[in-house]
């Protein structure tokens, strides 16, 4: 098995911790940044009202995701185990490294192209306007169409894990300013012209303003916003983003006495897994089950879910399945095993996984 799938154990207990930098989602986020300045991020399970931690092994999903999305072929995140000694409550989390350099790069969510697309748009009272459609039509809204095959291979992937929070936040596209810059600083050296080395000159002067922009994207009016994103797809062109926060997932929800029912009941099992939903509808309306909106899915984008389906179908093994699971606490420290993913839960998520592939299957 690739070492890459085989997580890597990280002590962060001496990394700066960036406690102030704000960032979404529900679970407990923090920035830390190790000894070459580069950030990560560090997540551990979210932390209630009362002090009790709600699904303490949400990690491990996040962890098994990633690297189960990655021997698939899924432009996935990598997410590896963190430790951090400083934490009492919870020592053992998952990291991963940031997608994005300060100053060189920016990640724009999904969000704020729906919200430039649709400016009244409001994630937490509009859920049933979050659709593909929707999705599709505010992609074209900034050029971006070419890659809206990439939001239907997450949707996909989703369907494989059983992710239920794909939400507005949790997917997006990164726009490499740096590279461009580089490129820029080529076309300078080449040029003979001086009218040409000016023009190089001022797109250079824009694109390194550019990154600042980002800030004010949720804070800014509509037409603002939409003109921050037009100006970053047309100079900067936005690729989208690895895969990432999709540790809702895996069963991580279940208690054990349902997880030891689960797997003695074939048909409780199958049960579960097609009652999994996708936070994306598929038009206006609820949230639909995983496979209901494959349905629509196979039907509508065929070529590029048959493509996605078909290489699922080619890596499924279900030994490597076994050991990539198996095996993902294997790096931890002795002292640390009472952290480690019990037994139980692998072997669900063993069974979920082999069951959402059979399902998936299905479909070519």
């Amino acid at each position: 098995m690739s070492d890459i799938l085989n997580p890597s154990f990280i002590d962060v207990s001496q990394w700066t911790r960036q406690d102030y930098v704000a960032t979404g989602g529900t679970r407990s986020k923090n920035i830390v940044v190790d000894d070459d300045n580069q950030e990560w991020f560090i997540k551990g399970s979210k932390v209630l009202d009362d002090g009790t931690i709600r699904y303490p092994l949400e990690f491990w999903s996040e962890i098994v995701a990633s690297k189960l999305g990655q021997y698939f072929g899924f432009n996935v995140l990598d997410y590896n185990i963190a430790y951090d000694a400083n934490n009492e409550s919870q020592p053992v989390q998952c990291i991963s490294k940031s997608m994005i350099r300060s100053g060189h790069s920016t990640l724009s969510e999904g969000i704020q192209y729906l919200m430039g697309h649709l400016p009244n748009f409001d994630p937490a009272s509009d859920e049933d306007q979050y659709s593909v459609d929707f999705i599709e039509g505010a992609l074209k809204t900034f050029g971006l169409e070419e890659q809206f095959p990439k939001f239907i291979e997450t949707l996909i992937f989703d369907a494989l894990i059983g992710n239920s929070d794909r939400h507005s936040e949790n997917w997006g596209f990164i726009s490499d300013f740096e590279a461009t810059i580089n490129e820029l600083n080529r076309e300078l050296s080449d040029s003979k012209s001086r009218l040409r080395k000016l023009f190089f000159r001022i797109a250079k002067y824009s694109i390194e303003l550019l990154p600042n922009h980002q800030e004010q994207l949720l804070k800014s009016k509509y037409s603002s916003r939409k003109r921050i994103l037009r100006n970053h797809s047309m100079i900067a062109a936005p690729a989208y983003s690895p895969i990432y926060d999709s540790g809702c997932c895996l069963g991580r929800e279940l208690l054990d006495e349902r997880i030891q029912k689960l797997l003695k009941d074939e048909q409780m099992l199958t049960a579960h897994v097609k009652r999994g939903r996708s936070t994306v509808r598929w038009r206006n309306g609820k949230s639909p089950r995983h496979f209901d909106l494959l349905d629509k899915i196979v039907e509508t984008y065929k070529e590029d879910s048959h493509d996605i389906l078909d290489k699922l179908r080619k890596k499924n093994d279900p030994l490597v399945i076994r050991e990539i699971i198996n095996q993902v606490d294997s790096e931890l420290p002795f002292d640390l095993r009472n952290f480690g993913l019990p037994e139980l839960r692998k072997e669900l998520m063993i069974s979920l996984i082999n069951k959402r592939l059979e399902i998936l299957e299905s479909y070519l």
